[in-house]
């Protein structure tokens, strides 16, 4: 206490005391802001190795950026003028998972207990009013839909039919599209099923396709359409000249788990289809997306006999495409004439629930303004 005192009493010592002490606090500042700075360049430069540099393999599967979202600002147009999608770009990690092949009584379950973002429902010929009814319900579960349309009356399976001069659509089913093409739960229109495949009753050619395309944009206001075209490298190699505005989405499947071959056998072709169709994609179809269709189910009677995946050979498969950052759906849930599905292999549920480490739960979407 007296050495304080005295000290205080003395001007001089009290000035040098406070310029001490200006001056490690002004350090102390310094210091901090400085590694703020580092801090964050840090991070900015490892998260860009991570998701684009050459240690993307290093990745952790468990490193939760499932909440991370990359978009360009600069790219949007204003909040009034309509985003026509999808417009992703490969560049971009637009990795999402879905179910196929839902109902309703089901969907709770698979919310519950395999998550994802988008699930495809078969709507018939139902009434805009009704499928709007539906769509609400999937958009309480956090899901967005693609929207199949079935008839058994045409042989495109679909209310939209070929005449063999151009495609026609009742008005009912044009007022239906109408309807429909606002919900903030669609995702996509479901054109075609393996519209290339000369083996079946019903195949079109690219033009066809195209028109086809074309008019059902029209009739939705420029939502996104999808089909299942079940190989993209295949049609290449058999001299169909493929390119865009076909689909959107296009569905790819191959079945390959066959109760006849190893387990490498089965994973060795899954992916190398999965990445000559990537390629041919990318070549070809650039503003198209693909989407990898993954077999979660068996058939014996199937010309060649078809088996579940294992829960490691259905990671592998998954691992795959994340590493490649594509979108996937698992086919199907269920299915009246599948021996099982994924409807009866809990044991999967819990591989696909993990999905990427870097899934958003909305599809990343780029929009550009034409």
């Amino acid at each position: 206490m007296g050495e304080f005192n005295k000290m205080s009493l003395n001007p001089k010592k009290v000035a040098r005391a406070k310029k001490t002490q200006h001056k490690s606090v002004a350090q102390y500042i310094f210091l901090v802001s400085a590694l703020l700075v580092l801090t964050s360049a840090t991070f900015t430069v490892i998260s860009l190795l991570l998701l684009n540099g050459p240690w993307s393999s290093l990745r952790s599967k468990h490193s939760d950026l499932s909440y991370g979202l990359v978009l360009h600002a600069e790219s949007l147009p204003p909040p009034d003028e309509k985003i026509t999608l999808p417009l992703a770009t490969p560049t971009v990690i637009n990795t999402w998972y879905g179910i196929r092949s839902v109902s309703t009584d089901d969907m709770q379950t698979v919310a519950d207990h395999l998550g994802g973002t988008v699930i495809s429902m078969n709507f018939r010929t139902q009434t805009a009013d009704q499928i709007n009814a539906q769509l609400d319900l999937i958009q309480s579960l956090g899901y967005r839909a693609i929207v199949i349309m079935y008839t058994r009356e045409t042989c495109s399976r679909r209310p939209w039919e070929w005449n063999g001069h151009e495609w026609v659509f009742p008005q009912s089913t044009v007022e239906t599209l109408q309807g429909i093409a606002h919900h903030p739960s669609l995702f996509a229109i479901y054109a075609l099923h393996e519209p290339f495949d000369i083996t079946n009753e019903c195949h079109w050619t690219v033009e066809q396709q195209q028109e086809l395309y074309q008019l059902l944009k029209d009739y939705t206001d420029g939502s996104p359409i999808w089909s299942d075209i079940g190989t993209l490298a295949g049609w290449e190699e058999r001299g169909i000249e493929l390119t865009d505005e076909i689909c959107d989405y296009c569905g790819t499947f191959h079945h390959r788990f066959r109760s006849n071959w190893t387990s490498e056998q089965c994973l060795e072709e899954t992916l190398s289809a999965i990445d000559a169709d990537l390629d041919t994609q990318q070549r070809l179809m650039p503003d198209s997306h693909i989407v990898f269709q993954i077999q979660t189910f068996s058939y014996a009677e199937h010309s060649y006999p078809l088996r579940l995946p294992t829960e490691k050979e259905l990671a592998t498969v998954q691992n795959h495409l994340c590493e490649l950052h594509q979108p996937m759906m698992y086919y199907p849930w269920s299915h009246g004439t599948y021996d099982s599905t994924l409807k009866d292999a809990p044991q999967l549920w819990p591989v696909i629930a993990e999905r990427c480490s870097y899934t958003i739960y909305l599809p990343l979407l780029l929009a550009y303004k034409k």
